[in-house]
């Protein structure tokens, strides 16, 4: 069953505004300490704040007010779970990442426990696991994929709301596929989407059972995941149709898998959609609105993207427009590369759509095409670059896509699009890669893609 994201739980998205404007300010000051932009004696200030957001949430019903209560006293003092830090790596400082945040979602839905959280014990220190174990205590009677304890973590979200939904659904031994699921599962996906990697997202899970399903491998479905479709698209039946496409082109390089991607959401979305007056929104002004893959060959698809990246690199007519930078410090440090030549390398900040344009042309990619999801301050780009010290020619090597809401590395392109992984033979790019961890520990980023 196609649907849109679930909101079964309308308690989730009824919340007064003066109890949202409770949440949002405690969560300000969880990521601004998380981000060192706060002292880190401010921990006990954002505790307090986030325990009262949650206490006035479930303050007016009094079972969700007990069963709140019961799993406070019960982890207060067993557990690491009353905690403000990031519970799951992957999610970052994100509104809803926390122990805490969980704690509320499970007090939401106690009318589905199966057991008393007073029977729970924690075995593992780890707070987020310890809150996948509550949470299987209290809603699983079957095993639950440990990628699905993501829902508990998304906050007041549609998604968050669904994904908790197809957790207890899948608790209670129910098959995915009767969710009400953004997108179509066979039997087969739904089988192959169980065994997704532990630390896919829930997304890139379901990409994983639907490539498997349709008889793609685990290349495949790591590419699919780290390109566009790492989220749920317009027209998720049209998309099916593009896997279709790769797992019958078994001998194709999955390092074009993020430009074809790139290339038909251009054509088939555009860049500028509107919004109609019921919310909905209009892809009618793009390019191709009714592109479609019947009779597409591989070459001929290769060679409209190549031709689709010249004329990015050559559109210099459109506005330019700018972007506040993200918050992300940059890198600049001094070090010898494999050959032992003394070299510059930084890590920058693409902070406008000229930027953008000049890095896609150097690179032969179309980062261009990124630069509504810079402006909305969903997404920022990066490019590391190498200069030798007795040279003056500064070298692109690499451009970052970095989830600001994550602060997760989620894309990584070289030339022409290929990924860390088909480059391992170059000198230069083994030090970029150390270099990108460096920067990704200094700057409190996970990485979420292949490097």
């Amino acid at each position: 069953m196609v649907a849109p994201f679930s909101r079964a739980s309308e308690a989730a998205f009824t919340l007064p505004e003066q109890t949202r404007d409770l949440h949002r300010a405690a969560d300000r000051l969880c990521r601004a300490i998380y981000e060192k932009k706060v002292a880190w004696s401010a921990r006990r200030s954002a505790f307090e704040q986030k325990m009262r957001a949650a206490y006035t949430t479930v303050k007016d019903d009094a079972s969700t007010g007990m069963a709140w209560q019961r799993l406070v006293h019960h982890c207060r003092y067993s557990t690491q779970i009353l905690s403000i830090e990031p519970a799951l790596a992957s999610l970052g400082p994100q509104a809803g990442n926390t122990g805490l945040d969980a704690l509320l979602m499970l007090a939401l839905h106690h009318i589905h426990w199966r057991q008393e959280p007073e029977t729970w014990q924690p075995t593992i220190a780890d707070a987020g696991q310890q809150i996948g174990s509550l949470v299987r205590h209290l809603l699983a009677r079957y095993p639950v994929p440990e990628f699905m304890d993501e829902g508990w973590f998304a906050g007041f979200t549609p998604e968050g709301e669904a994904y908790r939904d197809w957790f207890i659904h899948i608790g209670i031994g129910q098959n995915i596929r009767r969710a009400h699921l953004p997108l179509r599962l066979t039997e087969r996906m739904a089988h192959h989407f169980l065994f997704a990697p532990p630390e896919s997202s829930i997304v890139s899970a379901l990409r994983w059972g639907q490539v498997h399903g349709l008889g793609g491998d685990a290349l495949l479905a790591q590419a699919v995941a780290e390109s566009r479709l790492n989220a749920i698209l317009p027209d998720e039946t049209f998309w099916e149709s593009v896997l279709h496409f790769f797992v019958n082109n078994p001998t194709m390089d999955t390092a074009l898998v993020g430009p074809i991607v790139d290339f038909i959401y251009a054509q088939k979305f555009g860049d500028t959609p509107t919004t109609r007056p019921d919310g909905t929104m209009d892809y009618s002004n793009a390019p191709e609105p009714t592109f479609s893959m019947k009779g597409r060959t591989l070459a001929a698809l290769k060679q409209r993207v190549e031709e689709w990246h010249a004329r990015l690199a050559k559109d210099s007519k459109r506005p330019r427009r700018s972007w506040p930078p993200a918050g992300i410090g940059a890198l600049a440090v001094q070090e010898c590369d494999p050959h032992g030549i003394d070299c510059f390398w930084t890590i920058t900040e693409l902070l406008d759509s000229e930027a953008l344009r000049i890095e896609g042309q150097e690179l032969r990619h179309c980062v261009f095409t990124y630069a509504n999801a810079c402006l909305n301050g969903s997404t920022s780009i990066w490019s590391l670059r190498v200069r030798a010290v007795n040279d003056a020619h500064t070298r692109r090597l690499l451009t970052i896509e970095v989830n600001n809401s994550r602060r997760a590395i989620v894309q990584v392109r070289g030339k022409a699009d290929y990924h860390l992984a088909s480059m391992r033979g170059n000198g230069r790019i083994s030090t970029a890669r150390v270099l990108l961890q460096r920067w990704a520990q200094a700057q409190r980023l996970t990485i979420a893609c292949g490097i």
